[in-house]
């Protein structure tokens, strides 16, 4: 039975970790605008900055988090970087979370 707790809370151990580097990769307004703007298409640095109204460097700094996050992908082609979301859901669990946050908010101020 040790070896199955171990197991258990070895695996859940991980599930947090993966949890913790998708929040960081998603902290703050910019990655999630990159979030939301990907959604559409893949994009260069160039089209997101204008899109998103943000310097070049910024927006490396976000895409190098979102990517760590395993969020976002980086995809070549022919001379341009191309940057896509790993999986359009990413956008369905930011709606899930912000619907859970409102109605708690709203069910403690009620």
């Amino acid at each position: 039975m040790g070896a199955n707790v171990s197991y258990a809370r070895a695996k859940r151990s991980q599930s947090v970790d993966l949890d913790v580097a998708a929040c960081q990769a998603m902290s703050g307004q910019i990655a999630i605008g990159i979030v939301y703007v990907l959604l559409d298409n893949p994009m260069d640095i160039a089209t997101l900055s204008e899109e998103l109204n943000v310097r070049r460097a910024t927006l490396r700094y976000h895409l190098q988090k979102l990517i760590q996050g395993g969020l976002v992908r980086r995809e070549k082609q022919s001379n341009e970087t191309l940057f896509a979301l790993s999986d359009e859901r990413l956008v369905e669990v930011l709606r899930l979370l912000r619907q859970v946050l409102a109605e708690t908010l709203t069910a403690t101020w009620a």
